[in-house]
């Protein structure tokens, strides 16, 4: 159907069919639909070619036909041949028939007005779903309600920022990962448009579905994380259990057991060797202010003077890795993964001053890797390198074995040449905004640096409760928008 021009009268019946199906159709509207359609006859083919569209589109959505099945359904229910427009002029519809059914069509749609504002005095909406818990959300415009205990009927929950947990009907529980878009559409199934989510599905709920762009995943009893990208691109990671993947299109079907992964796109489906090669993932972003210092404040970046910043990677980590974020992780469950970083400040610019204050803060940013939910509230520790030799490391060439005062086997820092500075936490699904350390340990290292070049760790204390658990990564020197690690110390 080309779109008509603006003044034509078809241009307005179009508006008001989508505020019919998008559920804003007021008696109003009606009174002013049914008016445009029995009056004029290109207005009534209008209005008729866009409700059997509709239908068709709907139908097929909900019953996972396949596109070509789609084309046979909307040239049965016109009448048309396949090689035909739906805007083609060869109607087989009489102008009293058209206008018969556009006034039967919207009488119905009246009647559907009435019987939902009629909920209220007594009807009932078939509920599907309860959200049962939330974490850091910020909501989007969505059209469910989203207060925790309420129940779900079919349409969309969009989250801005944050965790929020959905129990279906049979058992299915689905933690959803901020910014994401989710469209529950019954008992057994939901339609993940975009953003990340986590499931557990028990016994009684085993055929779950989780629906893409490109493929649908049948689930038979297990934990999985699916991930969906705006342009359709998705991965799907299987934590313990089994789970059918199917692609929408060319129809390619893979069984996923424990540890694999498969990503998909617009033409097939590709499995992976294990979770750990699974690709970026859209994560939840949040924003914390930065605690201010007063008085003689001195700022000094890891990019001012002989400054520095860099991570460093257990020998075993093969994948996820960064040119702009130092990333950080702590896993005890297999030697890959772990990550910490190392800051360095030029301390030249406060010679010869008393540090009475200092606060470091770090700017961080979604890696894009790992789900939020597999990991409660992070605490992140500072420590100060106490031994001036070790000052002088590489940025370019620092590793697991050569950084400065690096536990190679734990998750920490060697207790002879470092010292505990303060603590941060980050909420759980939080993985954006400023985070900073004030304390007066801080101010006295930096004030007892003997070469006025401090080496700071930093340190992710929280591990992993399942693998396959968030990356949080924070702003180096080499981020584009962001601030580099920043120290301010107030001096006198």
């Amino acid at each position: 159907m080309t779109t008509p021009p603006p003044d034509d009268p078809r241009a307005e019946v179009l508006e008001l069919c989508d505020r019919l199906f998008d559920g804003d159709f007021t008696v109003a509207d009606r009174e002013r639909l049914e008016s445009l359609v029995i009056g004029n006859a290109e207005a009534r083919r209008a209005y008729l070619e866009h409700v059997q569209i509709h239908a068709v589109l709907k139908e097929a959505r909900l019953k996972d036909v396949p596109l070509s099945e789609v084309v046979d359904m909307a040239s049965a229910l016109t009448g048309l041949p396949k090689s035909m427009t739906v805007a083609s002029k060869k109607r087989r519809w009489t102008t009293a028939a058209l206008a018969l059914a556009a006034s039967i069509a919207i009488l119905l749609a009246g009647w559907g007005i009435g019987h939902w504002q009629g909920n209220n005095s007594g009807e009932r909406r078939v509920y599907v779903a309860k959200l049962v818990d939330v974490k850091g959300v910020r909501w989007d415009s969505g059209t469910l309600p989203t207060e925790v205990g309420a129940e779900l009927s079919q349409g969309r929950l969009r989250l801005a920022a944050g965790l929020a947990t959905v129990e279906f009907k049979k058992g299915a529980r689905v933690t959803l990962e901020g910014p994401a878009d989710l469209e529950v559409i019954n008992a057994d199934k939901c339609y993940l448009h975009r953003g990340a989510l986590t499931a557990h599905v028990p016994p009684p709920a085993v055929g779950f579905m989780v629906q893409t762009a490109n493929a649908k995943l049948v689930d038979h009893g297990t934990d999985f994380g699916i991930s969906a990208a705006p342009d359709g691109a998705a991965t799907v990671e299987v934590f313990e259990g089994e789970v059918e993947l199917q692609h929408q299109t060319s129809g390619q079907r893979l069984k996923l057991l424990t540890k694999q992964g498969a990503s998909v796109s617009e033409e097939q489906l590709s499995g992976l060797s294990t979770v750990d090669d699974a690709p970026e993932t859209e994560l939840p972003r949040s924003r914390r202010n930065v605690q201010p210092l007063s008085g003689n404040t001195v700022t000094i970046t890891s990019a001012d003077g002989r400054g520095k910043a860099a991570y460093a990677f257990s020998p075993e980590t093969k994948e996820h890795f960064s040119d702009t974020l130092l990333l950080l992780k702590h896993t005890p469950l297999k030697a890959a993964c772990r990550r910490k970083a190392w800051l360095a400040f030029d301390l030249a610019a406060v010679q010869g001053r008393d540090i009475a204050e200092a606060a470091l803060t770090l700017s961080f940013e979604p890696t894009g890797w790992g789900f939020a939910s597999h990991l409660p509230d992070a605490v992140f520790t500072v420590y100060g390198v106490t031994d001036n030799s070790l000052d002088y490391w590489d940025e370019n060439n620092l590793n697991w074995d050569n950084a400065p005062a690096n536990d190679v086997v734990g998750g920490n820092v060697l207790p002879d040449k470092a010292v505990k500075l303060g603590t941060f936490t980050m909420p759980q699904g939080v993985l954006e905004g400023s985070f900073s350390v004030k304390t007066p340990e801080l101010a006295e290292f930096l004030q007892g640096d003997a070469n006025r070049l401090a080496t700071l760790v930093i340190v992710r204390e929280t591990t992993e409760t399942k693998s396959g658990s968030v990356v949080h990564g924070f702003a180096g020197n080499r981020h584009p928008t962001l601030r580099p690690p920043t120290l301010r110390m107030v001096v006198r």
